[in-house]
Protein backbone atom coordinates (compact mmCIF):
# COMPACT_ATOMS: atom_id res chain seq x y z
CA UNK A 1 0.00 0.00 0.00
CA UNK A 2 2.86 2.37 0.86
CA UNK A 3 4.50 1.65 -2.48
CA UNK A 4 1.19 2.32 -4.25
CA UNK A 5 0.79 5.66 -2.48
CA UNK A 6 4.34 6.57 -3.45
CA UNK A 7 3.69 5.76 -7.11
CA UNK A 8 0.41 7.71 -7.06
CA UNK A 9 2.20 10.66 -5.44
CA UNK A 10 4.82 10.68 -8.16
CA UNK A 11 2.13 10.43 -10.83
CA UNK A 12 0.26 13.31 -9.23
CA UNK A 13 3.43 15.39 -9.32
CA UNK A 14 3.79 14.74 -13.03
CA UNK A 15 0.14 15.65 -13.56
CA UNK A 16 0.64 18.91 -11.69
CA UNK A 17 3.77 19.80 -13.64
CA UNK A 18 1.94 20.99 -16.79
CA UNK A 19 -0.37 23.11 -14.61
CA UNK A 20 2.65 24.81 -13.12
CA UNK A 21 3.82 26.10 -16.49
CA UNK A 22 0.43 27.36 -17.67
CA UNK A 23 1.06 30.89 -16.29
CA UNK A 24 4.32 31.01 -18.23
CA UNK A 25 2.54 29.86 -21.39
CA UNK A 26 -0.02 32.62 -20.91
CA UNK A 27 2.49 35.34 -20.09
CA UNK A 28 5.14 34.21 -22.58
CA UNK A 29 3.60 35.71 -25.74
CA UNK A 30 3.10 39.07 -24.06
CA UNK A 31 6.72 39.07 -22.90
CA UNK A 32 7.88 38.30 -26.44
CA UNK A 33 5.63 41.05 -27.80
CA UNK A 34 6.90 43.54 -25.23
CA UNK A 35 10.49 42.68 -26.10
CA UNK A 36 9.77 43.13 -29.83
CA UNK A 37 8.10 46.47 -29.12
CA UNK A 38 11.09 47.54 -27.02
CA UNK A 39 13.45 46.63 -29.86
CA UNK A 40 11.23 48.54 -32.29
CA UNK A 41 11.40 51.64 -30.07
CA UNK A 42 15.18 51.35 -29.77
CA UNK A 43 15.54 51.13 -33.54
CA UNK A 44 13.20 53.97 -34.50
CA UNK A 45 15.67 56.86 -34.50
CA UNK A 46 16.99 58.52 -37.65
CA UNK A 47 20.31 57.14 -38.88
CA UNK A 48 23.40 59.30 -39.53
CA UNK A 49 23.68 60.86 -42.97
CA UNK A 50 26.51 59.50 -45.13
CA UNK A 51 28.74 62.11 -46.71
CA UNK A 52 28.97 62.37 -50.47
CA UNK A 53 31.78 64.14 -52.32
CA UNK A 54 31.21 64.47 -56.04
CA UNK A 55 34.10 63.48 -58.26
CA UNK A 56 35.45 65.85 -60.95
CA UNK A 57 34.02 63.46 -63.56
CA UNK A 58 30.55 63.67 -62.01
CA UNK A 59 30.70 67.44 -61.79
CA UNK A 60 31.63 67.51 -65.47
CA UNK A 61 28.83 65.10 -66.43
CA UNK A 62 26.05 66.65 -64.35
CA UNK A 63 25.73 69.98 -66.06
CA UNK A 64 23.03 72.31 -64.64
CA UNK A 65 19.69 72.18 -66.41
CA UNK A 66 17.66 75.23 -67.46
CA UNK A 67 14.83 76.56 -65.33
CA UNK A 68 11.32 75.61 -66.43
CA UNK A 69 7.68 76.46 -65.78
CA UNK A 70 4.36 74.66 -65.96
CA UNK A 71 5.65 71.25 -64.85
CA UNK A 72 6.99 69.46 -61.77
CA UNK A 73 9.07 66.27 -61.78
CA UNK A 74 7.98 63.78 -59.12
CA UNK A 75 10.13 60.89 -57.90
CA UNK A 76 9.03 58.01 -55.68
CA UNK A 77 11.03 55.90 -53.24
CA UNK A 78 9.85 53.09 -50.99
CA UNK A 79 12.24 51.62 -48.41
CA UNK A 80 15.81 52.49 -47.51
CA UNK A 81 18.14 49.64 -46.64
CA UNK A 82 15.50 46.95 -47.22
CA UNK A 83 15.63 44.02 -49.62
CA UNK A 84 12.85 44.92 -52.07
CA UNK A 85 13.47 46.09 -55.64
CA UNK A 86 12.24 49.59 -54.78
CA UNK A 87 14.53 49.93 -51.78
CA UNK A 88 17.69 52.02 -52.00
CA UNK A 89 20.71 52.37 -49.75
CA UNK A 90 21.37 55.46 -47.67
CA UNK A 91 24.43 56.20 -49.80
CA UNK A 92 22.34 55.86 -52.95
CA UNK A 93 19.75 58.31 -51.62
CA UNK A 94 22.55 60.65 -50.52
CA UNK A 95 24.00 60.65 -54.03
CA UNK A 96 20.59 61.43 -55.50
CA UNK A 97 20.20 64.43 -53.19
CA UNK A 98 23.74 65.57 -54.00
CA UNK A 99 22.89 65.42 -57.71
CA UNK A 100 19.65 67.37 -57.25
CA UNK A 101 21.45 70.01 -55.24
CA UNK A 102 24.17 70.28 -57.88
CA UNK A 103 21.51 70.79 -60.58
CA UNK A 104 19.72 73.51 -58.62
CA UNK A 105 16.50 71.59 -57.93
CA UNK A 106 14.54 72.64 -54.84
CA UNK A 107 12.01 70.36 -53.21
CA UNK A 108 8.45 71.52 -52.60
CA UNK A 109 5.77 70.49 -50.10
CA UNK A 110 2.68 68.55 -51.05
CA UNK A 111 0.58 71.63 -50.30
CA UNK A 112 2.65 73.72 -52.70
CA UNK A 113 2.14 70.99 -55.27
CA UNK A 114 -1.63 70.85 -54.67
CA UNK A 115 -1.96 74.64 -54.90
CA UNK A 116 0.09 74.70 -58.09
CA UNK A 117 -2.14 72.02 -59.61
CA UNK A 118 -5.20 74.23 -59.08
CA UNK A 119 -3.52 77.34 -60.48
CA UNK A 120 -3.07 79.09 -57.12
CA UNK A 121 0.12 80.99 -56.23
CA UNK A 122 2.43 78.45 -54.67
CA UNK A 123 5.80 80.19 -54.44
CA UNK A 124 7.40 77.67 -56.77
CA UNK A 125 11.20 77.70 -57.20
CA UNK A 126 12.80 77.89 -60.65
CA UNK A 127 13.44 74.12 -60.64
CA UNK A 128 10.80 72.52 -58.39
CA UNK A 129 10.85 68.84 -57.48
CA UNK A 130 8.54 66.68 -55.37
CA UNK A 131 10.10 63.76 -53.48
CA UNK A 132 7.70 61.07 -52.29
CA UNK A 133 7.95 57.85 -50.30
CA UNK A 134 5.39 55.04 -50.50
CA UNK A 135 4.29 52.59 -47.82
CA UNK A 136 4.88 54.58 -44.62
CA UNK A 137 7.96 52.51 -43.91
CA UNK A 138 10.06 53.08 -40.81
CA UNK A 139 13.20 52.44 -42.86
CA UNK A 140 12.35 55.39 -45.13
CA UNK A 141 12.29 57.82 -42.24
CA UNK A 142 15.38 56.37 -40.60
CA UNK A 143 17.44 56.45 -43.78
CA UNK A 144 16.20 59.72 -45.26
CA UNK A 145 15.51 62.16 -42.45
CA UNK A 146 19.06 63.32 -41.67
CA UNK A 147 19.88 63.56 -45.36
CA UNK A 148 16.82 65.73 -45.98
CA UNK A 149 17.98 67.92 -43.10
CA UNK A 150 21.51 68.19 -44.50
CA UNK A 151 20.32 69.25 -47.96
CA UNK A 152 17.46 71.46 -46.77
CA UNK A 153 15.02 69.20 -48.60
CA UNK A 154 11.50 67.94 -47.90
CA UNK A 155 9.54 64.82 -48.78
CA UNK A 156 5.98 63.51 -48.67
CA UNK A 157 5.25 60.17 -47.00
CA UNK A 158 2.27 58.28 -48.42
CA UNK A 159 0.89 55.89 -45.80
CA UNK A 160 -1.46 52.87 -45.86
CA UNK A 161 -3.68 54.05 -43.02
CA UNK A 162 -4.97 50.65 -41.84
CA UNK A 163 -1.45 49.23 -41.59
CA UNK A 164 -0.39 52.27 -39.58
CA UNK A 165 -3.38 51.85 -37.26
CA UNK A 166 -2.57 48.13 -36.85
CA UNK A 167 0.91 49.09 -35.58
CA UNK A 168 2.80 47.03 -38.13
CA UNK A 169 6.34 47.27 -36.74
CA UNK A 170 7.86 47.76 -40.18
CA UNK A 171 5.70 50.86 -40.62
CA UNK A 172 5.73 54.20 -38.88
CA UNK A 173 3.19 54.88 -36.14
CA UNK A 174 0.98 57.94 -35.71
CA UNK A 175 3.22 59.45 -33.03
CA UNK A 176 6.26 59.20 -35.28
CA UNK A 177 4.37 60.65 -38.23
CA UNK A 178 3.32 63.68 -36.18
CA UNK A 179 6.92 64.20 -35.07
CA UNK A 180 8.06 64.01 -38.68
CA UNK A 181 5.58 66.68 -39.75
CA UNK A 182 6.66 68.94 -36.86
CA UNK A 183 10.25 68.76 -38.14
CA UNK A 184 9.19 70.67 -41.26
CA UNK A 185 10.87 68.08 -43.49
CA UNK A 186 7.91 65.76 -44.03
CA UNK A 187 4.30 65.81 -45.18
CA UNK A 188 1.88 62.92 -44.67
CA UNK A 189 -0.75 61.78 -47.17
CA UNK A 190 -2.65 58.54 -47.83
CA UNK A 191 -1.95 55.51 -50.00
CA UNK A 192 -5.34 53.93 -49.38
CA UNK A 193 -5.73 51.73 -46.32
CA UNK A 194 -3.43 49.00 -47.64
CA UNK A 195 -0.65 49.84 -50.10
CA UNK A 196 -0.33 46.19 -51.16
CA UNK A 197 -4.04 45.54 -51.77
CA UNK A 198 -4.61 43.20 -54.71
CA UNK A 199 -7.54 41.06 -55.81
CA UNK A 200 -8.05 37.91 -57.87
CA UNK A 201 -9.22 39.23 -61.22
CA UNK A 202 -10.20 36.10 -63.20
CA UNK A 203 -10.82 32.33 -62.92
CA UNK A 204 -7.14 31.56 -63.57
CA UNK A 205 -6.20 33.26 -60.31
CA UNK A 206 -4.38 36.27 -61.76
CA UNK A 207 -3.80 39.04 -59.22
CA UNK A 208 -4.38 42.71 -60.04
CA UNK A 209 -4.47 46.10 -58.27
CA UNK A 210 -7.53 46.25 -56.00
CA UNK A 211 -8.81 49.56 -57.36
CA UNK A 212 -8.40 48.64 -61.03
CA UNK A 213 -10.39 45.40 -61.17
CA UNK A 214 -13.68 43.93 -60.12
CA UNK A 215 -12.83 41.01 -57.88
CA UNK A 216 -13.38 37.36 -58.92
CA UNK A 217 -14.38 34.57 -56.53
CA UNK A 218 -15.18 30.94 -57.33
CA UNK A 219 -18.46 31.16 -55.44
CA UNK A 220 -19.94 34.30 -57.02
CA UNK A 221 -17.82 35.02 -60.09
CA UNK A 222 -16.98 38.64 -60.90
CA UNK A 223 -18.31 41.07 -58.30
CA UNK A 224 -20.95 43.48 -59.50
CA UNK A 225 -19.98 46.99 -60.51
CA UNK A 226 -22.05 48.30 -57.59
CA UNK A 227 -20.12 46.09 -55.15
CA UNK A 228 -16.81 47.22 -56.66
CA UNK A 229 -17.91 50.85 -56.28
CA UNK A 230 -18.84 50.30 -52.65
CA UNK A 231 -15.54 48.52 -51.89
CA UNK A 232 -13.30 51.18 -53.44
CA UNK A 233 -15.37 54.09 -52.11
CA UNK A 234 -15.17 52.67 -48.58
CA UNK A 235 -11.40 52.40 -48.86
CA UNK A 236 -10.92 55.96 -50.12
CA UNK A 237 -13.20 57.39 -47.43
CA UNK A 238 -11.57 55.27 -44.71
CA UNK A 239 -8.12 56.53 -45.73
CA UNK A 240 -9.35 60.13 -45.76
CA UNK A 241 -11.12 59.80 -42.42
CA UNK A 242 -8.00 58.31 -40.82
CA UNK A 243 -5.89 61.28 -41.95
CA UNK A 244 -8.46 63.83 -40.81
CA UNK A 245 -8.84 62.11 -37.43
CA UNK A 246 -5.09 62.58 -36.92
CA UNK A 247 -5.21 66.24 -37.90
CA UNK A 248 -3.62 65.80 -41.33
CA UNK A 249 -5.03 67.65 -44.35
CA UNK A 250 -5.76 65.32 -47.31
CA UNK A 251 -4.61 67.07 -50.50
CA UNK A 252 -3.16 64.21 -52.61
CA UNK A 253 -3.50 60.45 -52.93
CA UNK A 254 -1.15 57.66 -54.03
CA UNK A 255 -3.26 54.97 -55.69
CA UNK A 256 -2.51 51.55 -54.13
CA UNK A 257 -0.68 49.47 -56.71
CA UNK A 258 -0.20 52.58 -58.83
CA UNK A 259 -3.16 51.86 -61.10
CA UNK A 260 -6.89 52.55 -60.89
CA UNK A 261 -7.66 50.97 -64.23
CA UNK A 262 -6.03 53.48 -66.58
CA UNK A 263 -3.44 50.87 -67.59
CA UNK A 264 -5.65 47.77 -67.51
CA UNK A 265 -9.03 46.83 -66.08
CA UNK A 266 -11.92 44.41 -66.51
CA UNK A 267 -14.52 47.18 -66.61
CA UNK A 268 -14.15 50.38 -68.68
CA UNK A 269 -16.25 52.35 -66.18
CA UNK A 270 -13.65 51.97 -63.44
CA UNK A 271 -11.02 54.61 -64.38
CA UNK A 272 -13.47 57.50 -64.66
CA UNK A 273 -15.16 56.67 -61.39
CA UNK A 274 -11.91 56.41 -59.38
CA UNK A 275 -10.49 59.54 -60.99
CA UNK A 276 -13.56 61.56 -59.94
CA UNK A 277 -13.70 60.00 -56.47
CA UNK A 278 -10.05 60.70 -55.64
CA UNK A 279 -10.21 64.23 -57.07
CA UNK A 280 -13.23 65.03 -54.89
CA UNK A 281 -11.86 63.56 -51.66
CA UNK A 282 -8.15 64.34 -52.02
CA UNK A 283 -6.93 66.07 -55.16
CA UNK A 284 -4.17 64.83 -57.49
CA UNK A 285 -3.87 61.06 -57.94
CA UNK A 286 -0.31 59.71 -58.09
CA UNK A 287 -0.02 56.67 -60.34
CA UNK A 288 2.57 54.39 -61.90
CA UNK A 289 3.90 54.88 -65.41
CA UNK A 290 3.82 51.57 -67.30
CA UNK A 291 7.38 52.02 -68.63
CA UNK A 292 8.61 53.93 -65.56
CA UNK A 293 9.78 56.77 -67.80
CA UNK A 294 7.09 59.43 -67.23
CA UNK A 295 7.20 63.05 -68.20
CA UNK A 296 7.16 65.82 -65.60
CA UNK A 297 3.69 66.25 -64.11
CA UNK A 298 1.49 69.09 -65.32
CA UNK A 299 -1.53 70.88 -63.89
CA UNK A 300 -3.99 68.41 -65.45
CA UNK A 301 -4.32 64.66 -65.57
CA UNK A 302 -2.76 62.02 -63.36
CA UNK A 303 0.59 62.55 -61.69
CA UNK A 304 2.98 59.81 -62.80
CA UNK A 305 6.19 59.43 -60.81
CA UNK A 306 9.61 58.07 -61.63
CA UNK A 307 9.89 55.08 -59.29
CA UNK A 308 13.39 54.83 -57.86
CA UNK A 309 14.81 51.38 -57.16
CA UNK A 310 18.03 49.71 -56.15
CA UNK A 311 19.27 49.83 -59.77
CA UNK A 312 18.66 53.59 -60.16
CA UNK A 313 22.01 55.37 -60.13
CA UNK A 314 22.50 59.12 -59.88
CA UNK A 315 23.41 59.06 -63.58
CA UNK A 316 20.06 57.38 -64.33
CA UNK A 317 18.22 60.07 -62.40
CA UNK A 318 20.15 62.78 -64.24
CA UNK A 319 19.34 61.16 -67.60
CA UNK A 320 15.61 61.23 -66.79
CA UNK A 321 15.66 64.83 -65.58
CA UNK A 322 17.57 65.90 -68.68
CA UNK A 323 15.42 63.94 -71.12
CA UNK A 324 12.10 65.10 -69.69
CA UNK A 325 13.02 68.71 -68.86
CA UNK A 326 10.34 70.80 -70.62
CA UNK A 327 12.76 73.71 -71.02
CA UNK A 328 14.96 71.68 -73.39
Amino acid sequence: MTALRSRLGRSGSFLLLPLSIIPFLLVGPSLVDSHAEFQREQQSHALPAPTVVLSPAEIARWKPLPAFKGAVPVIAYEGIGESGPRSVTRLQFARHLALLSRLGFRTISIRQYARWRTGQPAGMPARPLLITFDGGRLSSFRGADRLLQRYGAAATMFIPTARIAARDRTRLNWKELHEMVRSGRWDVQAEGTNDQARVVSDPSGDMAPAYAYRRYTDSTGIESYADWQARVTRDVFAARDALVAQGFDPVAFAVPGGDYGAQATNDPRIPGYVRSLVAAQFGPAFVRDARNWPGFTTRSGDAARLEIGRETTADDLYAWLRAKDPAR
